[in-house]
This record gives structure tokens, C-alpha cells and sequence, in this order.
């Protein structure tokens, strides 16, 4: 007898469990940002110089304090996270993907910092050119929108290093899941004017008599006080001192300080200065100007087409400060009596630097 047996074999597939994916975008929190994803997102930051003179652009903060090295011009930017699995956390950072073109890479760099520092400038760092080198924007952070800080440092540079004009760098931000591994990227491409710029600074002598030299910053106007003057060499103020009789000199030391950046010449300036507007009683008050106190024999040109020379024609040296002496000459006068035993008078000296 035939006999039939039958089997049945139930197959059960599992199929394997997909890793969920970290995204990242960005969005405006600062600077306006443009593109998309797919395309790239984009930044224009305006004008910049290695000395952060001016005003930046709207958005733009120039980071403080700003170094010899260059100045930081920064915005922050928005990081959006999503498809992050709980519990997981995410690490952003930042490199250079594209890099600035040849003739703006030693001029210009990107720089960022973490967990959103602002403009402290010296939280910012160099970002690499590469993920194994690339720099921190945000430590750990979950789904959901943090703030970051991107930037670009303007080095303070002359001669052939010095650039000027448009130029653009492409930053790569990336989301790592730092459980899993996963990551994804985005660009940014920042452009940037990067202009020359130049400054002249006045400040209080080092050695005494030095009067007081205010505001004490880089951008004046400024102002200096001589206190009392009179014609007989007799001083009232602890910060001037007296030379000669006929007229009698009030006089202090003071500091100039010129500096220029993003000047391809690399060659020195010229730096002149003129009284432009003279004292009310200008007939026995006078300026006077020189490198040392026995120097002040003439008085300072009130003419705008000759000024006086400070230094040397064509030897001042970028960022190094010139140690002078101011003067105010005194003739003495017995027809003019000042109202109620004294009065106030005050004149303008304008300087001028000139680099090639």
C-alpha cells in the first residue's frame, strides 16, 4: 500500500533594522543664510580688514579683543538637528572643504568655536582642512535647533601676503552620531570683501612729564590737557614741564602709533600732522612739535598743503609707536588779561599718514 507523507516548513525573514540616519541643516539665527541643502548654503559677510576698523555688516560682529594677528568677523548660525534615535547626541564640526583661491589663502582664514561663544575671540579656532582636523562647533546636542558660531579672521598683513577684494571659502559642517557613527554634511559658502584699512593712534607718553591722553582706545578723536600756561614758565599742572623764556614751552611726551593693513607694497609711510584749527589768542599761543623737548624751536605749520613731517619721510614703520613731545609756546603778553584770572583756550592738530 502507497503511503504519503507530507511536510510543511513555515519560513519566517526578519528583515535587518535600519540604522536611523542624523540631518542636518541650517537656518538663519544671524547673517542671512542662502541656498539650500542640495545646493549648498551660502553667506556673504561684506567688507572686513586685518585692523577691524569700520563698521562690519549688518549681522556681523567683529570679535573682541581683536589680536595683532588679524581681526575676527563673526555670526552665528543655526544648526538643525533631526532623525537623531534617542538617546543618541550628535557632535557638530567644521572644516574647509574648498579652501579661499591662492591669492586670498594667506590673507583670509575660517575660524569657529563651540557651544555658541559669541564674540570672544579667544574662543575661536582655525578650522582644518579635513574632518580628522576639523574644529568643534557644538559638543553634544539632541534633535532640534542649537546655535553656532562661524567666522573668518582678516590677518593683519602687508606686502606680498596682503589681499584685497571678493573671495569665498566653502565650509563643510558635519553631524556625527556619536553612538553609532553615523554622519551627514552640509556646506556653507562664505564670501567676503576683504578691504586694506589704515590707523593712527594716540596715547599717553611712557616716561614723564606725560599728560593724559584720552579716550585711551584706537579711534579718537582724542584730547590732552596742559592745564595752566603763562608766560613766566610758572606750572600749575604735575604732567607738563617748561623750556626756554622768550616764548616759554609747556611741554609732554606722547604717542603716535600708525598702522595699515592689506598694503601689497610692503614699502613704510609718511606721517605729517598741521594745526588745524589754531588757538583763539594765537598771537602769543603756539603749537610746537618735535621728536624731543630741545626740538621744539618752531612752531607747527597751520597749513593743510605743508605740514610738518613726524620721523622720517618714508621710514614710518606699521604698528610701531613713535615716542614725541607736544608743546604749547608762550609769548609773554602784558596788554591781554584773561577774564576773572584765566581763560580757556584750545587748538586742533590734524595727522595725516600716507602709505604708497
Amino acid at each position: 500500500m502507497a503511503m504519503l507523507a507530507l511536510l510543511g516548513l513555515a519560513v519566517l525573514v526578519v528583515p535587518a533594522a535600519q540604522a536611523a540616519q542624523v540631518t542636518i541643516n541650517l537656518t538663519t539665527n544671524g547673517l542671512p543664510v542662502g541656498g539650500s541643502k542640495a545646493a549648498g548654503y551660502t553667506w556673504n559677510m561684506g567688507a572686513m580688514n586685518g585692523l577691524g576698523v569700520g563698521t562690519p555688516a549688518a549681522n556681523v560682529t567683529i570679535a573682541t579683543p581683536i589680536s595683532a594677528t588679524g581681526a575676527i568677523y563673526e555670526s552665528s548660525i543655526n544648526f538643525v538637528i533631526s532623525g537623531l534615535p534617542g538617546p543618541h547626541l550628535t557632535a557638530i564640526k567644521g572644516f574647509v572643504s574648498t579652501p579661499f583661491p591662492a591669492a586670498a589663502v594667506n590673507a583670509l582664514r575660517a575660524v569657529g568655536c563651540s557651544n555658541n561663544c559669541g564674540a570672544a575671540a579667544g574662543s575661536y579656532a582655525v578650522l582644518g582642512n579635513s574632518l580628522a582636523t576639523a574644529a568643534t562647533l557644538q559638543t553634544s546636542t539632541d534633535n532640534g535647533t542649537v546655535i553656532g558660531n562661524i567666522g573668518i579672521q582678516a590677518l593683519n598683513l602687508n606686502g606680498a601676503s596682503a589681499f584685497t577684494g571678493s573671495a569665498t571659502v566653502t565650509v563643510s559642517i558635519v553631524a556625527l552620531d556619536t553612538t553609532n557613527g553615523n554622519t551627514d554634511t552640509v556646506t556653507l559658502a562664505i564670501t567676503v570683501n576683504s578691504q586694506n584699512a589704515m590707523r593712527l593712534a594716540l596715547s599717553t607718553g611712557a616716561a614723564a612729564p606725560n599728560c593724559t591722553v584720552s579716550p585711551a582706545n584706537n579711534i579718537g578723536p582724542y584730547s590732552i590737557n596742559f592745564g595752566s600756561v603763562n608766560g613766566v614758565g610758572v606750572t600749575s599742572s604735575a604732567c607738563v614741564q617748561t623750556t626756554g623764556t622768550n616764548p616759554v614751552v609747556y611741554f609732554t611726551n606722547y604717542r603716535v602709533t600708525p598702522t595699515w593693513s592689506g598694503f601689497t607694497s610692503g614699502t613704510n609711510g609718511t606721517l605729517t600732522a598741521y594745526v588745524s584749527t589754531d588757538f583763539v589768542n594765537n598771537t602769543f599761543l603756539k603749537i610746537r612739535e618735535a621728536a624731543t623737548s630741545a626740538g621744539l624751536t618752531t612752531n607747527m605749520s597751520t597749513n593743510a598743503g605743508a605740514p610738518q613731517t613726524l620721523g622720517t619721510a618714508g621710514a614710518i614703520v606699521s604698528a610701531t609707536p613713535l615716542s614725541r613731545v607736544l608743546g604749547v609756546a608762550v609769548t609773554p603778553n602784558n596788554t591781554f588779561v584773561p577774564a576773572g584770572g584765566g581763560t580757556s583756550d584750545s587748538a586742533v592738530i590734524t595727522y595725516t599718514l600716507m602709505v604708497p
